[in-house]
């Protein structure tokens, strides 16, 4: 409304807009307090929000160290296994030094029934210079074997090691 619009009013008109003017602005200030409560319980929602994050954060720096640790144990075990593979090599280069593949390959291609066993403990038979060499083979190999049934042992350990 213009002003002189407002002049040719009554004095009753006047009042009613003014107290339409007054509902408006007590309505206006409502919705503004509504939106403050609703701006506050949105910060109390962020807050709590950024908390757990925080937390979350911090459970994901946790975890990293875990993996972190198991990747070194993993690396160590690693290491111990071509360690153990590198051993278990040489023992068989040990072990073709010693002996003809021939003869290894006819270590265990024999029977007893045929008269070729390993002497008990205590017992020393006399032996001829090949017998003997034949007795060294079969006890590198059988300690060859032992070592390797050892280390096969191990692994499975570290397998189920692992799975935890």
């Amino acid at each position: 409304m213009t002003e002189k619009e407002l002049r040719k009013l009554r004095r009753q008109d006047l009042l009613q807009l003014l107290i339409l003017q007054s509902r408006e602005v007590n309505e206006i200030n409502q919705k503004l307090v509504d939106q403050g409560v609703q701006i506050t319980t949105l910060e109390e929602g962020l807050s709590r929000l950024k908390i757990r994050l925080n937390e979350k954060d911090a459970n994901i720096d946790h975890l990293k160290a875990r993996l972190d640790e198991k990747d070194e144990k993993l690396a160590a075990l690693k290491k111990q296994l071509a360690e153990k593979d590198d051993s278990i090599t040489v023992l068989i280069r040990q072990l073709g030094e010693k002996a003809e593949p021939r003869k290894i390959s006819g270590l265990w291609g024999r029977k007893e029934e045929e008269g070729d066993r390993l002497p008990q403990e205590g017992e020393e038979p006399e032996q001829s210079t090949e017998q003997k060499e034949e007795h060294s083979v079969r006890k590198t190999a059988e300690n060859l074997l032992n070592r390797i049934r050892e280390m096969a042992r191990d692994s499975r350990q570290r397998e189920g090691f692992r799975k935890d």
